[in-house]
Parts: C-alpha cells; sequence; structure tokens
C-alpha cells in the first residue's frame, strides 16, 4: 500500500503545544519529503524557525500527519 503524505515539500507548518498553562507555538518548513533506501516509510525533513529551535530535524511521517499539534499555515509551490 502507497501512503501519499499530508504535507509536502515547502509546506510551512505550525506547532501549538497547549499544554497547562504554558505552552508554545513554533514555525517549520518541510524541506524534504523522502524515504530510506531499506524502508519504504516517508520521512519529513523539517527546518524549525526561531533562534532556540534545533535547526533540521528528521520525522516519520506519521509524527507529524497524525499529530493534532501541527497545522497548514501555507502550501509550498
Amino acid at each position: 500500500m502507497t501512503v501519499k503524505p499530508k504535507y509536502n515539500q515547502g509546506d510551512m507548518l505550525r506547532y501549538s503545544n497547549k499544554i497547562g498553562e504554558s505552552g508554545r507555538t513554533e514555525l517549520c518548513v518541510i524541506t524534504e519529503v523522502f524515504t530510506l533506501p531499506d524502508d519504504a516509510s516517508l520521512y519529513y525533513r523539517v527546518m524549525w524557525l526561531g533562534d532556540e529551535e534545533p535547526g533540521d530535524m528528521v520525522y516519520h511521517y506519521s509524527h507529524l500527519d497524525d499529530s493534532t499539534m501541527y497545522s497548514t499555515v501555507m502550501r509550498g509551490q
């Protein structure tokens, strides 16, 4: 079964974590959607935006696609 990713390269996402009184909102951009040579699963390479963000991270597609904490800010071209 072929999996279609929810997000595409160039999409900007908002991460919102509203736990308790505190919470945070961060922005990130999908820079690549790819598979590994020995794994048919999809992965996202994500660039986090902001001064305190870790920068470039890789996530299994389900981490973002199945989460209610990510929403699309704008679609890439």
